[in-house]
């Protein structure tokens, strides 16, 4: 019998028929080659944004690269190339935003510009160099780590690359809301930073590209007002609440206010409360953000990415905003308030006043669970690892610990002066603590840094509180960065605060409230203050009824009394009356601070002298000396920037004309000392440039 042969069929058409039953992504798609398509780049503001169409499916890292010359085969993908970044899945998503609003909301790149879609990865790259680049996306696969670098020009690679200029990256503008407690608008912006530290904008995450939140209030007629920025989150709420009474009530006014977030987004769920936090710092070097569990580091550096966010945007708003850069003030409840007292360690000379409302003094290490293991982002509690930010007086590396120590760090910097720190805590505080913040109260005091301090019956949440929010709130108007104030320390009437038991010392009471002091003078051979004695209020109810105090007087913030080392110094005390009542000299040492032990300070007034003796100063001339063009341009490939050189502070006027008189542009801006405003280019041409200033009217012509 003639038997029929079997034959069997293609390897491939099985497949096909496994794969018809079984559905592709299950079985073939494992191994399946996936790359981008449709890659995008634009320029703007210093930054390139790249976007391009993502493959079906999740579990992909898109990495990015970077050349002069095209990135046209797969060759060209290598180390010298790659950027060093990458992004994850949903990069185009605003996952904290998302989380927080429960609502998927993506990223805007351009103000006023439409959201990306959910299928378009997003990467934005900081400019380092001037030039023309290529770029191309490639795609690994997460669970092999397989990595698809076949080019294709016009899909995964540009045909054409994207000429960039150094520049300062702006923030995105991504909406608005009102807030439901004040009516305001309060505008959205993301700012869009990476893994790179270049000298004009540093690194903010140590992974890649990532967009972080900040909110921004235009309140009443804030131009040339004050910054407050709120160490508080990203929702309305940040801006009132228990300790900010004053702003919720609108007493502070006519200023700007921004509010910043201190978020990682650890893969913890979706929830509003998902991801973690630094406690407004930073975390280690090789700590990945994007998994749950990271090694305890023993060595390496803690760089302080979050920091470093806070303070670029702190200088941004006072090179780009129309506000007052030496009324910058920063505002924090709890672990924010940390945070503000971290920035003012970091740059004290930039920031007038603190106010910090039941925050930590020092922070450890604790080892909560695997999600939020602080040792994770440290290393461990005695651990002494280096910081990226630099010891002011020595210029070597802070060790991390120390500078979340501020009690370590007052001490450090007891010559180098801090801002005025205004700080209120609670006696019944479970959540922080009472027991150190005695001793914190008394250090400050014996490193006669100045502001006032503050406890009370109050728990974390501000309930038994006994002062009022407007009772504790700093003075904000009265100091300024750049103006000499005194600190005023070991007042004898201070209370007692304990000794760290919460049923010792006295239920509330403040260190140096009593005291308040205007009408400073600050020359290179005299410096003068006048003193008042005053009943502070608790509660609305007037504490004590003094005629007089004693207290330590130190000199901060000096700009003109810098007496040189071996110099005698003089000082007096007069009374309302004009009357000596207290005088003394003392020799002095080069860098050390100018304290003037045990003043005596009258309810009445009184009026404290300091000067350099045989010190003597050039007296100017009667005659008047040419006015000097007190600003300079800078031409670039899009406008011209001007940096004022002018000594005196106000509004300028700017009007721009071409050639036949035509007036093409006009506007007011704010200008200080050393300010630098960018305007954009008219076009090719001849203009002349007038600028109205307080001293007199200028004009430069323009050829661009």
């Amino acid at each position: 019998m003639k038997t029929k042969r079997l034959t069997r069929k293609p390897f491939i058409l099985r497949m096909i028929g496994i794969c018809a039953f079984f559905g592709l992504p299950a079985f073939l798609a494992r191994g399946q080659a996936v790359y981008v398509s449709n890659l995008k780049a634009t320029y703007r503001h210093g930054q390139v944004f790249l976007t391009w169409t993502c493959p079906a499916g999740t579990g992909y890292k898109y990495k990015i690269y970077r050349s002069t010359s095209p990135l046209d085969k797969k060759s060209k993908i290598n180390s010298s190339t790659y950027l060093g970044g990458y992004v994850l899945d949903s990069s185009s998503l605003n996952v904290r935003l998302t989380r927080k609003l429960g609502v998927k909301t993506f990223y805007t790149i351009e103000d006023g510009g439409q959201p990306l879609s959910a299928n378009t990865g997003l990467y934005v790259v900081t400019c380092d160099a001037p030039g023309a680049y290529y770029y191309a996306v490639t795609v690994t696969r997460l669970s092999n780590g397989k990595e698809y670098s076949k080019m294709t020009v016009g899909s995964n690679t540009l045909a054409t690359p994207v000429q960039e200029y150094v520049a300062d990256p702006q923030p995105v503008l991504q909406g608005s809301f009102v807030t439901g407690s004040t009516g305001e608008t309060c505008y959205r912006y993301v700012q869009f930073g990476d893994h790179r530290n270049l000298p004009h904008y540093p690194y903010m995450f140590n992974q890649g590209s990532y967009g972080f939140n900040f909110i921004m209030i235009y309140r009443g007629n804030y131009v040339g007002g004050p910054l407050y920025v709120f160490y508080e989150g990203i929702e309305g709420s940040a801006f009132i609440g228990s300790g900010l009474e004053q702003f919720s009530s609108f007493a502070i006014n006519n200023c700007i206010m921004i509010s910043m977030d201190d978020w990682i987004p650890l893969p913890n769920g979706y929830g509003s409360t998902a991801g973690s936090n630094t406690f407004w710092t930073g975390y280690h070097e090789n700590f990945n953000p994007y998994i749950l569990t990271n090694p305890i580091p023993t060595t390496g550096t803690i760089r302080m990415y979050h920091q470093h966010r806070y303070i670029h945007t702190i200088r941004w708003a006072c090179k780009y905003l129309p506000i007052d850069s030496h009324q910058v003030n920063l505002v924090g409840k709890s672990a924010g308030g940390f945070g503000a007292l971290v920035t003012a360690m970091i740059i004290p000379k930039k920031i007038n006043t603190v106010y910090s409302i039941v925050a930590p003094i020092k922070i450890k290490s604790y080892n909560f669970d695997s999600d939020t293991s602080d040792e994770q982002l440290w290393g461990k509690s005695n651990s002494r690892l280096p910081c990226d930010i630099l010891d002011q007086i020595t210029g070597t590396a802070l060790v991390a610990f120390d500078l979340m120590d501020i009690k370590t760090m007052m001490q450090k910097y007891t010559s180098l002066g801090l801002p005025v720190i205004y700080t209120i805590h609670g006696k019944n505080d479970a959540t922080v603590g009472w027991s150190d913040k005695p001793d914190y109260l008394n250090q400050n005091e014996q490193y006669w840094h100045g502001g006032v301090h503050f406890w009370d019956q109050r728990k974390h949440d501000g309930s038994q509180a006994n002062f009022f929010d407007s009772e504790i709130t700093p003075p904000f108007s009265k100091f300024r960065a750049n103006i000499s104030y005194p600190a005023v320390s070991n007042c004898d009437i201070n209370q007692n605060p304990g000794d760290g038991n919460p049923a010792n010392g006295d239920p509330y009471g403040a260190f140096s409230a009593y005291v308040t002091f205007d009408s400073v003078t600050d020359n290179p051979c005299k410096w003068t203050c006048k003193f008042n004695l005053v009943n502070y209020t608790v509660g609305g109810v007037a504490q004590g009824n003094y005629t007089a105090c004693y207290a330590d007087i130190t000199l901060r913030r000096t700009q003109h009394f810098k007496p040189t080392g071996g110099a005698t110094i003089k000082w007096a005390n007069y009374d309302k009356d004009n009357v000596k009542i207290q005088s003394g000299s003392f020799t002095y040492s080069a860098g050390a601070n100018i304290t003037i032990g045990g003043v005596k300070i009258k309810k009445s007034g009184n009026r404290l002298e300091v000067e350099i003796k045989n010190c003597l100063t050039r007296e100017e001339t009667d005659e008047a000396l040419p006015q000097a063009n007190p600003f300079h341009v800078t031409y670039t490939h899009d406008g011209w920037q001007l940096t004022f050189s002018t000594a005196e502070e106000g509004e300028a006027h700017l009007q721009l004309v071409d050639m036949l008189g035509r007036v093409l542009e006009e506007r007011s801006i704010w200008i200080a000392r050393g300010m630098l405003h960018h305007l954009p280019a008219p076009g090719r041409g001849t203009y002349i440039l007038r600028i109205r200033l307080p001293q007199g009217d200028f004009e430069q012509t323009l050829v661009f």
